[in-house]
């Protein structure tokens, strides 16, 4: 028989507050639903579209995630596609296929707390608002317009350094 290829990489957000349930042998297992955006193109337009992908994780994943997830965190996930059969109470097979997770990063920064510091801004020599952003990065609250011609100005952050750039599309 021939050896095939099975890996799957996702990266999406929880649908749900995760629960780590635990077996009769006490190994730890999670159930969960991984949203999944991106774009197709429609009728000539752009539209935005979401994947809800079945994911199981067992033991450390499992309990790794069900501690420091919540609903809507972002996760990049490895892993493998999986069928499974059972028969439901009618005697009839059921199929299921699922990711099974090998292997989780978290992407984001952590929960924003109700009670948060508010947030440290400033001004740049252009008179432009900065916000320091979750990473410790700056972010221009109003991104730069570009001129008629096309070009944009693109700032290293709020010293005001930068370059005017033709992009050429």
């Amino acid at each position: 028989m021939a050896k095939g290829f099975n890996q799957v990489i996702l990266k999406g957000g929880l649908t749900k507050p995760p629960e780590v349930r635990y077996t009769q042998d006490r190994r730890a297992f999670l159930q969960f639903q991984l949203a999944c955006g991106y774009q197709i193109k429609r009728n000539g337009e752009w539209e935005d579209a979401v994947d809800y992908v079945p994911c199981k994780a067992w033991e450390t994943r499992a309990e790794v995630i069900g501690k420091y997830c919540q609903r809507g965190s972002q996760l990049f996930i490895e892993g493998k596609i999986r069928t499974d059969s059972y028969e439901d109470k009618d005697g009839k097979k059921v199929w299921s296929t699922y990711v099974l997770v090998s292997d989780v990063q978290f992407c984001g920064g952590r929960r924003k707390e109700d009670n948060a510091a508010p947030a440290e801004t400033m001004k740049d020599g252009n008179g432009d608002t900065w916000t320091r952003g979750q990473f410790g990065g700056w972010v221009q609250n109003e991104a730069p317009a570009g001129d008629p011609q096309g070009n944009f100005t693109f700032r290293d952050g709020p010293t005001g350094m930068g370059e005017t750039v033709d992009i050429p599309f």
